[in-house]
């Protein structure tokens, strides 16, 4: 049964202007896992950190919370398998409980020239 379904998207020229404005705004959006996993390449770069605030964005959607006091930047990593698969590794306690074991969330990330796009389904077993 599907409990949380959300969806963001990033233009990637304004997320640019905001990292030039506020270059610590990626330690804020990104744990530490995931920035060093950061890809060299300048165009890599930058859709690799939109596509990880747009899923942060969306799954915080499908919680029903968005971000702030229930669900924050640093809450979850989101990763990729052998296969470039994105999953999810949570850092909350409470993410961690028997409820959320229970729960398999699904993400979807797709980047064009100019926007990318991230897509979560949060659902019980």
């Amino acid at each position: 049964m599907i409990i949380g379904t959300g969806i963001d998207i990033v233009e990637l020229a304004r997320l640019h202007e905001k990292i030039e404005r506020t270059p610590r705004l990626v330690e804020r959006i990104l744990t530490e896992k995931e920035r060093m996993l950061i890809p060299n390449a300048r165009e890599r770069r930058l859709e690799y950190i939109a596509g990880r605030f747009a899923v942060k964005e969306a799954f915080s959607k499908a919680l029903g919370v968005g971000i702030g006091a229930e669900f924050g930047w640093h809450d979850i990593s989101i990763l990729n398998d052998d296969r470039g698969r994105p999953y999810l590794e949570y850092h909350r306690e409470d993410f961690r409980n028997v409820d959320w074991q229970m729960r398999k969330t699904h993400i979807s990330i797709s980047h064009e020239r100019t926007y990318v796009v991230a897509f979560v389904v949060i659902e019980e077993n």
